[in-house]
């Protein structure tokens, strides 16, 4: 796209918001031609591995999973002993929900290279997604010792632990994931969480502000830290406003989604608009009447005696 229309795109919409989402059309448009450019060259030379590559990353993009699988598999035929064919194979397979054959393609992977972290991250992303929290510390720690500069492996034992409800053996994982890649939102956000247990909500916000910096459409950090500034029992951390235009934000994201309602709510009734909170929180109960977290009844009760729900951090 050349300067005139940037400036177009600028005059025509009405907000950065808008003018970011015309941007994002246009390089989906982009994309889409890049894939038809892709496809022609494959019909000559079919058996080009970096049109294969370079097409399944571009239906990925585009949201095309299948697609891109085939382009993925052609990739692993053409270069069976190719440990990174094999893991971006496994990845797609995982992403369409056929977790065996995204299994069987991580460790093929780890047959022809033992030590690649990421494979070893990846089955410790499969072992999360069923559940088996204790697998996958294993796997995230071979992957720490197999790479101990990886962030992404220093991530995600911080991650798991956390799970694991052990917050104090997360903290040196994330700190170092924060040290070795400053740009990686994810370990921004897991650091937080991980503060706000600790009884550190200033040291919380903090990470999540920077984490927002980084990957400004995250819904789960937009609404993490949402929660904190609406519902902080110190007047010193809450930011009704704020708080409710990231809640709105992370649910304009997510949809209909229980947990993202409910910040929203929070958001809103720190702002003293209880109506609005009243009725986000029902949306909330309707999408599973019968929700397990006893907090979404006693905030409703709150908000119909028109008072904010307060939270006390953790104690350290």
């Amino acid at each position: 796209m050349d300067e005139m229309a940037d400036l177009w795109m600028q005059f025509l919409t009405a907000s950065g918001q808008d003018r970011a989402r015309l941007s994002q059309d246009f390089a989906l448009k982009w994309t889409a031609e890049d894939v038809a450019g892709r496809e022609g060259l494959l019909v000559a030379d079919p058996g080009n591995r970096t049109l294969h590559n370079d097409a399944g990353f571009l239906y990925l993009s585009l949201g095309r999973a299948q697609e891109a699988l085939r382009h993925f598999e052609a990739v692993v035929q053409l270069e069976p002993a190719s440990a990174a064919a094999r893991l971006n194979l496994g990845a797609v397979l995982a992403q369409v929900h056929r977790t065996e054959d995204a299994s069987t393609q991580f460790r093929e992977a780890l047959r022809l290279y033992p030590d690649f972290a990421a494979a070893h991250t990846s089955l410790g992303n499969l072992a999360v997604a069923e559940g088996r929290l204790d697998t996958a510390l294993e796997e995230y720690l071979a992957a720490v010792r197999a790479t101990p500069t990886d962030p992404r492996a220093q991530n995600s034992m911080g991650f798991i632990y956390l799970n694991l409800g052990q917050p104090s053996m997360a903290a040196p994982y994330l700190y170092e994931a924060v040290r070795l890649d400053p740009q990686m939102s994810e370990a921004h956000h897991n650091l937080g969480l991980v503060l706000y247990r600790q009884g550190d909500p200033a040291a919380a916000i903090d990470q999540y502000r920077e984490a927002l910096k980084l990957r400004s459409d995250s819904p789960a950090v937009m609404s993490d830290l949402a929660w904190l500034l609406a519902t902080m029992s110190e007047d010193r951390f809450r930011r009704p406003e704020e708080a409710v235009a990231l809640g709105e934000a992370a649910a304009l994201t997510m949809g209909r989604d229980a947990h993202v309602l409910d910040v929203l709510a929070a958001s809103y009734a720190a702002a003293g608009r209880f109506e609005d909170a009243l009725s986000t929180i029902q949306q909330a109960l309707d999408l599973d009447p019968g929700l397990g977290d006893p907090g979404l009844r006693k905030r409703q009760a709150l908000y119909r005696a028109h008072q904010p729900y307060r939270e006390a951090p953790p104690t350290r």
